[in-house]
């Protein structure tokens, strides 16, 4: 039974004990319903003999994967925690929560294709070409505020420009009602006035009582 149990074949035993292999296959069979999972601790020995490792290896193995269960550790990371034991664990007691980070930390090496210190290069790299970026933008907004504002100033121009287009062009119209031989005459006409000691101002104010006067039908 013990043979069997360390999944030791059939003839192998026969020859041992100087039985048929019937007779092991029977005591095999008895064994069965005595023990339903006879079969799978076969199969089980096979495997350990394999791999070199004896059943008190396959013990400590299920408790080392209940534990790592419990620290929420996959198979697939039980390399990742074995390197951190040999970095650390040798030198110093570490806290669940240390140990909790560098799994993290081994993940995301894993999963970047890089060790810590070039995902942090990189990092760097890539935070420095975006405060570079933000500098640009800055200074582009700034460069658009500064356009802005030498556009609305043209703009402020060109309605001074227009203003005085339009009253050149009332004064032009002006003038040219009048005649430019009345306005020789009227030039004249101020001039002389101003002789006498009076102003333009003055000029003004008599024309406008003179118009007052036409208005009421008096004489001048």
């Amino acid at each position: 039974m013990n043979l069997l149990l360390q999944g030791v074949a059939y003839r192998e035993i026969s020859r041992k004990f100087g039985i048929s292999v019937s007779t092991v296959a029977r005591v095999a069979e008895d064994a069965r319903k005595k023990t339903p999972g006879f079969d799978s601790l076969r199969e089980l020995s096979v495997l350990l003999k394999k791999t070199g490792l004896s059943v008190f290896d396959a013990a400590r193995a299920c408790r080392l994967m209940e534990a790592l269960s419990m620290w929420g550790i996959s198979v697939d990371e039980l390399g990742d925690y074995v390197r951190v034991n040999e970095k650390f664990l040798k030198e110093r007691v570490l806290s669940e929560d240390f140990i909790f980070y560098a799994m993290k930390l081994a993940q995301l090496e894993r999963a970047c294709g890089r060790n810590y210190r070039e995902a942090i290069e990189d990092f760097e790299k890539k935070a420095k070409e975006a405060a570079e970026a933000e500098e640009r933008k800055l200074a582009l907004e700034n460069e658009s505020l500064g356009l802005k504002a030498e556009l609305n100033e043209t703009n402020g121009r060109l309605v001074e420009l227009k203003s005085e287009i339009e009253k050149a062009t009332t004064v032009r119209k002006g003038l040219a009602k009048i005649g430019l031989h009345r306005l020789a005459q009227l030039v004249r006409f101020i001039q002389d006035f101003e002789a006498l000691g009076f102003d333009a101002n003055q000029v003004k104010r008599f024309a406008m009582w003179h118009q007052g006067l036409q208005e009421l039908h008096m004489p001048r």
